[in-house]
């Protein structure tokens, strides 16, 4: 399946702020552009990587409910995070991807 990514040029923030750094990254691959007023995609991964750092598994349900939306806006944030290759899944967990 061809897949397109498309980069934003879109400034870098001067401030080293990891929650900025992190906005910047969601905003510079689109994950947080088009209909997705809420930024709903980047408030799952700011979730999934603060469970990462805690060392924690995490699933869809816990997901939605961590962010207090319904699942199936989650998954629709998931399955295309999964798609880019920001993130995947194994059974019913998610992973981000990483180098190990």
């Amino acid at each position: 399946m061809v897949q397109e990514i498309i980069l934003r040029n879109i400034e870098k923030p001067h401030i080293k702020n990891l929650e900025e750094n992190l906005l910047w990254f969601c905003d510079s691959f689109g994950f947080s552009s088009g209909r997705d007023t809420e930024n709903t995609a980047t408030r799952i991964i700011f979730s999934l990587l603060d469970k990462l750092s805690n060392d924690e598994a995490t699933s869809s349900e816990a997901l939605a409910l961590d962010l207090g939306i319904k699942i199936s806006r989650v998954n629709h944030h998931l399955r295309n995070l999964n798609d880019s290759g920001l993130l995947y899944r194994k059974k019913r967990l998610i992973y981000l991807r990483g180098a190990a």
